[in-house]
């Protein structure tokens, strides 16, 4: 019963682990992306996006 148990605990794990860790890519992904589309935007606009500019960004999507 015990070899059953753990077979079943291993088996759980993954199952409660995978959801989260697609999550956390699918939310990195977004992040990238959204980051992606400022500098896209900026250089459609006309500017460089310079470091200051990037570092900006960066904090402002940070602190979402």
């Amino acid at each position: 019963m015990s070899k059953l148990q753990a077979i079943r605990f291993f088996l759980t794990i993954p199952l409660i682990l995978i959801p989260f860790i697609l999550f956390m890519i699918t939310f990195i992904i977004l992040k990238i992306n959204y980051l992606a589309l400022c500098v896209i935007a900026l250089m459609l606009g006309g500017e460089k996006p310079t470091k200051e500019r990037y570092k900006e960004m960066v904090r402002s999507i940070l602190a979402k």
